[in-house]
């Protein structure tokens, strides 16, 4: 009973997220499991298993976050220009993650997330969209691979990366989000469902949540203004990473 309030809470809060942020919820979701579960007696879950968890979870998140907004995301061929190259690093680096330390993962979430947050400092330069298709697909492709080894869609650093660092419009970024994050994980996950890494009783109890409170999220968000967008996604990155650090810092002693 314990363990199954503890995963409808954490869909609750991811699917808001997915929502709200359009970030997948993943960037909360993987830190608490991280933390947490191994707190819980009958849990014993590793860390290739939480980002099978994410992965899956990110799928569900992404595609109710493409959903809600998909009015604003249809406007704009930023989902499909971003998503494709993303989505082959994101399969080259997942095929590839079976055996890794997990030392490695947390490295590569914790600097992801580190990088995400001093995005956020960057002031916006408005841009009209008319960036180099090659220079795009690299990013993005790269991006993609840091996705695939830490199991999310990775809308947490590649919204700031692109709205902030490259100046797209954010409210453009988190309904495009959805899109690009659905293609960029359902990559990360299939070679995690060949592999069969995937907790499916953690999945099955955190969906529900996250479809009714991502519906919340997305109209909360489509009334707010991008200043305060901008400081929730802070926020956000921010608990994230002191969560993480501590296992970081336990991964070193």
């Amino acid at each position: 009973m314990m363990t199954f309030f503890f995963i409808f809470i954490l869909g609750c809060v991811s699917g808001f997220l997915a929502g709200f942020l359009g970030l997948g919820g993943g960037v909360i979701l993987a830190p608490l499991l991280i933390i947490f579960a191994p707190l819980i007696p009958e849990s014993t879950l590793t860390l290739t298993e939480i980002t099978g968890i994410t992965a899956a979870q990110g799928f569900v998140s992404a595609s109710c976050s493409w959903y809600f907004h998909r009015k604003l995301s249809l406007k704009s061929n930023i989902g499909w220009m971003l998503g494709l190259p993303m989505a082959a690093g994101a399969f080259l680096t997942a095929f590839l993650m079976t055996g890794w330390n997990d030392f490695i993962i947390l490295l590569v979430f914790s600097t992801m997330l580190v990088m995400s947050i001093a995005f956020n400092f960057i002031p916006i330069q408005p841009t009209s969209l008319k960036f180099d298709k090659t220079i795009l697909t690299l990013f993005a492709f790269f991006i993609g691979g840091l996705n695939g080894i830490i199991g999310q869609g990775g809308a947490f650093f590649f919204i700031p990366f692109f709205a902030y660092f490259l100046g797209i419009p954010l409210k453009l970024m988190i309904a495009s989000a959805g899109l690009i994050g659905l293609l960029s994980v359902s990559s990360g996950l299939i070679p995690r469902l060949i592999q069969d890494t995937v907790p499916w009783l953690w999945v099955i109890g955190i969906t529900p949540a996250i479809i009714i409170m991502s519906k919340i999220g997305a109209t909360i968000s489509q009334r707010m203004n991008e200043l305060l967008l901008r400081r929730s996604i802070l926020a956000v990155l921010t608990i994230s990473f002191i969560q993480l650090i501590y296992k970081v810092q336990g991964q070193l002693l």
